[in-house]
């Protein structure tokens, strides 16, 4: 008997998208390991998302990256 272990990464849509001015991103990894969450505006600029900072109004990009996983989703700032 085989059992195939595939390790389990998601990353969730944000809630509430379009949002203003806050959102929710989650996401869930199998196992313990290094990641990164990044968000870009669509010029491909990294957003820093610090606690007070201001972010104009638009269209962004979040990316969740664990090992070889890549995956990026869009979110939508209203003010």
């Amino acid at each position: 008997m085989y059992i195939l272990f595939t390790r389990r990464i998601e990353l969730y849509p944000n809630y509430p998208n379009p949002l203003n001015p806050t959102t929710n991103i989650g996401f869930q990894i199998s196992e313990s390991g290094f990641v990164e969450l990044k968000v870009f505006d669509l010029l491909g600029k990294e957003v820093k998302m610090i606690v007070s900072e201001n972010m104009s109004p638009g269209i962004y990009l979040y990316q969740l990256r664990s090992g070889t996983f890549l995956q990026i989703r869009k979110l939508i700032l209203l003010r």
